[in-house]
């Protein structure tokens, strides 16, 4: 029996079953398992490429829609804008011709208005009247504005101070008290100042 068994320890050709052959099976077995997952992992491909190729040209067309959409509505907003600014243009250039237009008949309507008073024969300054009220009926309609600041603050861009009256009511200090002769304006432009009399504020004599 103990032949055997030294025989058996001796014979270099027989495995052992101990532990640590165990240990080196399982070993390889994790290694082939892991290998398995890497290769599964390396060797994942598309199932279907052309539907992903096609899901992506989608996504591509779509980008380029909204990109070409935002275009559009930006170049709509420029085209309207222009459109305001051309139109404000347009009305400035037709103000400014109507107002050279107002401006160069103004004077001698004016004159012919002043001119009446000495006219003795009466048919004829009724006649000169009319015609006169035509000519401004037809110059308010170009833009003539007429200035009549009968009590308005005294503006010196529009009126003209002939004299200045002393007023007792602190209220009526620089304020317009009586017009001698209406203004006239077309637009921003003054044609003829309003010729006025303004008062100003002076304390009463406690004396009185």
């Amino acid at each position: 029996m103990t032949e055997k068994a030294d025989e058996h320890d001796n014979n270099p050709n027989i495995e052992s079953s101990g532990p640590q052959n165990a240990r080196a099976e399982g070993e390889s077995i994790v290694d082939d398992v892991e290998s398995t997952e890497d290769e599964v992992l390396v060797d994942l491909v598309d199932p279907n490429p052309e539907l992903t190729a096609a899901r992506a040209e989608a996504q591509e067309l779509q980008a380029r829609l909204r990109a070409v959409s935002a275009a559009y509505r930006q170049l709509q907003e420029d085209v309207e804008a222009t459109k305001e600014r051309l139109n404000r243009q347009a009305e400035f250039q037709r103000e400014l011709q109507r107002g050279e237009t107002v401006a160069k008949m103004f004077d001698p309507v004016d004159n012919l208005t002043r001119s009446i008073d000495s006219v003795s024969d009466s048919d004829t300054k009724e006649g000169l009247k009319m015609v006169a009220h035509q000519f401004m009926t037809a110059l308010s309609e170009l833009g003539l504005e007429v200035l009549n600041p009968d009590g308005a603050p005294f503006d010196p861009n529009e009126h003209e101070a002939l004299s200045v009256v002393p007023v007792t009511d602190p209220t009526q200090s620089d304020v317009v008290i009586e017009v001698f002769s209406a203004g006239y304006r077309v637009g921003s432009r003054l044609l003829k100042p309003a010729r006025v009399v303004i008062g100003r504020f002076e304390e009463p004599d406690a004396a009185e």
